[in-house]
């Protein structure tokens, strides 16, 4: 007789792309081992859904920043809140009762907190894994550092463990989707360029200034986005991690321009500098940045300005067996040995070098 399967409750955040990203491709490996139910805000339930055809999507409130003109308004963040912030209990109550009608064995949380605190109600083990809760591990005293770290701390609520997923300063590297490790990349003629929506009129006027250099511009419904970053020359975006590591594992350079009063973008584009990989932009003054990235495209990559540690390959299935290792070890019926070599950490932050 096949032994019953246990069952995760996975908690995707949706703001930004990296936590969907992260989701599906852990996802493909884990429902071999596990059943999965993932938790997700309507944001992003119907791209998991699409990509996740065997795993049952559930949709719960969604905590999502308020931008303008590139900056985040934490202010009005919280007014666009209010409404989920007050449904907190109510929600929470509905997600206890639902995870312990279907019969949760452990939690995994990438950024998302309904889950996590339900979890604690139904004294379940909850592994927080992501990549904005590195913030945690750099100190600085800087208002968006402050805020960032006051925001992880609410998106990280409780936790048994911790696993950071980040090509700086986390405990494994990166997650990177099949579609990105599937093909082989070669260097093209042409500049992929991927903007925010609040950025988007600012980088299209200064792309005029170059008329004699091919760019693609994303968001773009008639090319494949995948495609074109695999054969581009260099990438010009935002800095989420999702975007860089991805970017990074094909070796392709970056220059990378932070969203204002984003902190972990912030530190994401130092440490890309630092990796000698890429240039961290200035959003005001995004001609001069262009200017300098351009012409110095052929001398990346350059030696790391640091001693950091960056890791810059595939770390999906690494991740995947820390998962299996986490539910293993938090069943007291399981004897079976630690699988993949990798650990965790205990929720706390650890002592690195300050950005």
């Amino acid at each position: 007789m096949n032994e019953k399967k246990k069952i995760i409750a996975f908690g995707v955040a949706g703001e930004g792309r990296g936590h969907a990203a992260r989701a599906i491709a852990l996802s493909e490996i884990l429902q071999d081992y596990f059943d999965i139910f993932i938790f997700a805000p309507s944001s992003i339930s119907d791209f998991l859904s699409s990509k996740l055809y065997n795993i049952e999507i559930i949709e719960i409130p969604g905590i999502n920043f308020h931008k303008e003109n590139h900056v985040i308004k934490y202010h009005k963040t919280l007014m666009k809140n209010l409404t989920n912030i007050g449904r907190v209990h109510p929600e929470v109550k509905k997600i206890t009762e639902l995870m312990r009608n279907i019969g949760v064995d452990a939690v995994v949380s990438d950024f998302e907190p309904y889950t996590a605190i339900a979890a604690s109600f139904l004294n379940l083990p909850v592994l927080n894994l992501n990549h904005p809760g590195v913030v945690l591990r750099y100190f600085s005293l800087k208002p968006d550092a402050l805020a960032a770290r006051l925001a992880a701390r609410i998106m990280m609520p409780s936790g048994t463990q911790e696993l950071i997923c980040s090509f700086y300063g986390g405990d494994i590297g990166p997650i990177i989707r099949k579609e990105i490790k599937s093909k082989e990349p070669f260097r093209g003629n042409y500049y992929v360029i991927y903007t925010k929506e609040e950025s988007r009129t600012a980088v299209l006027k200064a792309l005029e200034c170059f008329p004699d250099v091919n760019f693609r511009v994303f968001p773009n419904q008639q090319e494949d986005f995948t495609e074109a970053l695999i054969g581009c020359k260099g990438v010009i975006s935002s800095s989420g991690h999702q975007m860089l590591s991805e970017a990074l594992y094909l070796r392709k350079p970056i220059l990378a321009f932070p969203q204002k009063m984003q902190f972990e973008q912030r530190l994401n584009a130092i440490m890309l500098e630092r990796s000698g990989r890429g240039l961290h932009g200035d959003i005001n003054h995004i001609e001069r940045s262009l200017q300098e990235f351009i012409e110095a495209i052929d001398s990346f990559p350059m030696s790391p300005a640091t001693h950091d540690h960056f890791l810059f390959t595939d770390f999906t299935q690494a991740a995947a067996n820390c998962i299996r290792n986490f539910v293993i070890q938090n069943d007291p019926a399981y004897t079976t040995k630690q699988i993949g070599g990798f650990k965790y950490r205990k929720n706390r932050p650890v002592q690195v070098k300050p950005a």
